[in-house]
């Protein structure tokens, strides 16, 4: 790292090679001094004898900083505020997938006898064609009968049933009363940020940098359409869980001869769609993985690269994503955005002035973090009121 500086007669120096030691800045944001260990060279005389190892003290103007604190209070605020909904995003996702996978452990633990009863009567076919079976009328097998009327049983279908559709209803509370609120506040956020960003004339690069900021602002934008699936997801997926835990019931007491007029009644076209797409697979949990890759057809695919033309997102396969991995990936570019003004050097934030404090003989001393050197001592009028008079200073 390097510091130029205009110095006490004249001459150019720089400090190079350096590590920060302290740093202060003023109450009114206008002045910043940096306590740094480094070499101190003259640029007239680059030979090894003309560089000065020690402790050093750096004066710089940041006056832009008091000049353009109103906007910077801004980004600040917004920049807070984004980082307080993450998380907010962050805790629903995981209570979500905490809830769903409760409840789909207790039905897959439930489940999952129907496979060993069917191997167990030497049967060569599938809990899907057990099922598909029973609802077309062509026949009942003992192992299904056993699994219904004994294994499963009525109290153990509603205990199922409540946990999913218990699940169901936290899920959509914590989507519309948190998860989507938070999603929206922070595309809200980015907007505002998005604009202090393109002022460029005013902030001079010690804000935000555009290029970045409209990379977050397109990741956010799918993140709420991301959103957006997993609700609707979510809530076809309980609803049908609910119409074929009614057609069980429904079927389980037609084994018993029971009564089934207090049974809602059940689709059996939506029985077919569960037990196609639901009896083994589980979309929720796919959109809760951030490792998973989601299908999507041809139609809408091509939708998606049809509007880019039209200002669409340029990440034509979002959808490809589940909702954990495109949060990964907000989240992943709204840390180098963040990071940006602390690595961007303003044009107006310039070294005013440059004083060895602290000579060290020794490369060993120098990179040591010790030294009998306060910053609080070492007072800005007095080090930079009088450069011809002072070279210098002792060590407290």
């Amino acid at each position: 790292m390097k510091f130029c500086a205009l110095p006490f007669k004249g001459k150019k120096d720089y400090v190079h090679s350096f590590f920060l030691y302290q740093v202060s800045l003023s109450r009114n944001l206008q002045k910043f001094v940096i306590l740094c260990f480094g070499k101190l060279v003259d640029t007239d005389n680059l030979s090894d004898s003309c560089e000065n190892s020690g402790l050093h003290c750096l004066y710089l103007d940041t006056s832009i900083f008091f000049n353009r604190k109103n906007e910077l209070h801004q980004v600040s605020q917004q920049a807070s505020s984004i980082q307080d909904m993450v998380e907010v995003v962050r805790a629903s996702v995981s209570l979500i997938s905490k809830q769903w996978s409760n409840a789909m452990s207790l039905f897959h633990e439930k489940f999952s006898a129907l496979p060993n009863l069917i191997s167990t009567h030497g049967v060569e076919s599938s809990s899907e064609d057990e099922f598909l079976s029973l609802l077309f009328g062509t026949r009942t097998s003992p192992a299904l009968h056993h699994f219904l009327a004994s294994s499963l049983g009525e109290a153990g279908l509603k205990r199922i049933a409540k946990a999913v559709d218990s699940a169901g209803r936290d899920i959509r509370g914590i989507i519309t009363e948190h998860l989507q609120p938070a999603v929206e506040i922070i595309s809200f956020r980015l907007a505002e940020l998005r604009g202090l960003s393109r002022w460029r004339s005013r902030f001079q690069t010690i804000g935000l940098d555009g290029n970045l900021i409209d990379g977050v602002t397109e990741s956010i934008g799918m993140l709420v359409v991301q959103v957006e699936r997993f609700s609707r997801v979510a809530a076809t997926v309980v609803y049908l869980f609910q119409n074929f835990f009614a057609w069980v019931l429904k079927s389980v007491r037609i084994l018993l001869n029971e009564p089934t007029d207090q049974v809602p009644a059940a689709n059996s076209e939506l029985v077919v769609i569960f037990l196609k797409f639901l009896l083994d697979k589980d979309p929720i949990k796919q959109l809760l993985e951030a490792d998973e890759r989601i299908e999507c057809d041809m139609d809408t695919a091509r939708h998606v690269e049809q509007l880019v033309v039209f200002g669409g997102f340029t990440d034509t396969q979002f959808l490809e994503k589940s909702l954990v991995n495109q949060f990964n990936e907000l989240e992943d570019s709204l840390k180098e955005a963040f990071l940006m003004p602390f690595t961007a050097i303003s044009s107006q934030i310039q070294c005013q002035g440059l004083l060895p404090l602290y000579p060290v003989t020794s490369s060993a001393t120098l990179s040591s973090s010790c030294s009998p050197t306060s910053i609080s001592f070492y007072k800005v009028h007095v080090l930079f009121s009088d450069f011809d008079k002072c070279s210098a200073l002792p060590a407290s």
